[in-house]
């Protein structure tokens, strides 16, 4: 599981933080990475990871997306760039 998410994880999340993924690729990325879960595990299709994956201190895709555009929009403003820094007190 930690070689999952700290190899494939981020190539799946990648730009996940600037990038605005419609709710298709949000589910494709999910769907993938349960999809790993599964394998490594031998869990069948139909059998949840949710519990599994927590247990291990994971966070869901959906988790990872949010928190890194939350994480990536707090740091907008201490930017040192005018452009940037006035573009961010439009967005937020």
């Amino acid at each position: 599981m930690r070689i999952l998410y700290s190899v494939c994880v981020p190539t799946l999340t990648y730009a996940c933080d600037v990038k605005v993924f419609s709710s298709k690729e949000m589910t494709q990325v999910h769907v993938a990475l349960n999809d790993a879960i599964r394998k490594i595990f031998t869990f069948n299709r139909w059998e949840s990871v949710k519990d599994l994956r927590q247990s291990f201190g994971y966070l869901s895709t959906t988790e990872i997306f949010s928190r890194a555009k939350s994480s990536f929009e707090r740091q907008l403003p201490s930017i040192n760039n005018s452009l940037v820094t006035s573009l961010s007190n439009v967005i937020l």
